[in-house]
């Protein structure tokens, strides 16, 4: 359906069973979140996300998720986790790059996955 036709025209890369992320232009991403993020996790860089559905947002520092509907900003430091109870469209457009240090999970090395998933599949 509408995943395999991003499939086709777009470059794309995932984030184990959580997340496809489509490559539209430089900065411009489609992400489907299939399910909850397991562990808490950081941007290397400030974005927006439009919201194509509804998800929840847990702050590493909160004890209460909140709603995020329609618009998400967000923050390179701030550590995170997205929990869906279904399948969710983001379109995503990042800022320039302002956290050398992001992490995935409670590893204390930063991440080096996304720009490397990027890089794999051209």
């Amino acid at each position: 359906m509408l995943e395999n036709l991003f499939k086709k025209f777009f470059n794309y890369s995932t984030a184990g069973p959580a997340l496809t992320r489509y490559y539209v232009m430089p900065h411009v991403k489609i992400h489907r979140i299939h399910s909850s993020d397991e562990s808490f996790h950081t941007h290397p860089w400030n974005g927006v996300s439009f919201i194509f559905g509804k998800y929840r947002e847990l702050h590493k520092d909160s004890k209460k998720a909140k709603l995020r509907i329609l618009f998400n900003f967000v923050k390179a430091h701030k550590a995170h986790r997205v929990i869906v109870h279904k399948p969710v469209w983001t379109l995503f457009i990042n800022f320039r790059r302002i956290n050398e240090n992001w992490h995935y999970g409670d590893d204390e090395k930063p991440w080096e996955g996304s720009d490397q998933e990027r890089n794999k599949k051209k």
